[in-house]
């Protein structure tokens, strides 16, 4: 099962690699593959997000009435689950695919005429902004790479909401710049991070981050959320659990944190457009880069991820012991002294792999991608 898991997982990167290269058809063949995975497992709320990555897909290429179909089949299984977040979100989805296909899809020579693809791809992209802030309560939207004054919001802002257990929907846009200029455009936004309550925005970051220093953040929450919203929604909001509370649940996340932190920072320290795959020789994978030592990027690539995982010691050959991604992370994994116990980790308060949110360890994700 736990193998299933992670050749979905796989096919799903893979998706978000493609889509970040333009190769839109390749995503969608990789959305095909997972969702006959779910589809044989049963596993129905993983389904209808990759209905909805796939339908995003098809919307970028014009396939309006594809797409229509798509977020129609993810809005039943959010209704047999009575997700009303969700089911608010993908009629929003639905809508706006009937509006574009009305207007004639791909296939009108006018549409065509009229839009240039990069209009069309930023509409698209404010189409998704638009709708993902009714994705659930409260969405947190933040970027992590512009300025390191974004960085403290995120933190300073994140720390509230964790210390009131929000259950928050948190999304980066740092991977995405075109994605990140949507939000601000369709919301009148200078900055990020912004946080969405009921899919309507707090206020700027400064006016977010000084209701938490005032400890007024939980009562602007609950005055801001919907009327129909009742007592014991309200209670659940603010009744979040962290994941590594448990063991098991921490258990099963660790190897895909711990893979989205390798990818990341392989991708970081030479600044390549992609991240490797996950059986890609990373020195063959720095060896692309420019105008850097190949010395110098694996001597930053092993001291960046022993920072993260709380001065985790790594030796300094681990790339001839460990040459892959996924070697990495099994050499991570066999050498770390809690063997997967979060509660017996020795570096848990440092370690960023222990954050589900960490804005330290950014998921290589794009609007394309479901969450």
């Amino acid at each position: 099962m736990e193998r299933a898991h992670e050749d979905l997982q796989k096919i799903l990167d893979q998706a978000d690699v493609a889509w970040q290269d333009g190769d839109t058809n390749l995503a969608i063949q990789c959305y095909d593959k997972a969702l006959k995975m779910v589809q044989l497992e049963e596993n129905s709320q993983t389904e209808g997000e990759i209905l909805l990555g796939k339908g995003f897909a098809l919307m970028s290429l014009h396939k309006y009435e594809d797409a229509l179909l798509m977020f129609q089949e993810s809005k039943k299984i959010a209704m047999r689950f009575e997700n009303r977040a969700q089911i608010q979100f993908v009629e929003n989805l639905i809508s706006e695919a009937q509006s574009k296909s009305r207007c004639g899809g791909s296939s009108s020579q006018n549409d065509q005429e009229a839009s240039s693809k990069d209009a069309v791809n930023d509409s698209i992209q404010r189409s998704f902004a638009r709708n993902f802030v009714h994705k659930e309560l409260v969405v947190m939207v933040m970027s992590d790479e512009t300025e390191s004054l974004d960085k403290a919001f995120n933190v300073q802002i994140m720390t509230a909401l964790k210390t009131l257990h929000v259950a928050c929907e948190y999304f980066d846009v740092s991977n995405n710049e075109s994605l990140e200029q949507a939000f601000k455009k369709e919301f009148d936004l200078k900055t990020l991070p912004i946080l969405f309550v009921g899919g309507k925005s707090l206020g700027d970051r400064e006016e977010v981050a000084e209701l938490a220093k005032q400890e007024k953040l939980k009562d602007a929450i609950l005055s801001a959320l919907p009327e129909t919203i009742c007592e014991e929604e309200k209670k659940q909001l603010f009744a979040a659990v962290d994941p590594c509370e448990t063991s098991e649940n921490c258990t099963s996340k660790h190897k895909e944190r711990l893979l989205r932190m390798v990818f990341h920072v392989s991708q970081k320290v030479c600044s390549r457009p992609h991240p490797p795959s996950y059986d890609e020789d990373l020195i063959q994978y720095f060896e692309k880069c420019q105008n850097i030592t190949i010395q110098g990027i694996v001597n930053s690539f092993i001291q960046e991820i022993s920072q993260l995982l709380g001065n985790f010691p790594l030796p300094v050959d681990l790339l001839k012991q460990a040459p892959t991604p996924v070697k990495i992370v099994e050499f991570i994994e066999e050498h770390c002294p809690a063997q997967g116990d979060c509660q017996k980790c020795p570096s848990k308060m440092n370690c960023k792999i222990h954050e589900e949110n960490s804005t330290d360890v950014v998921d290589i994700e794009d609007f394309g991608k479901p969450h």
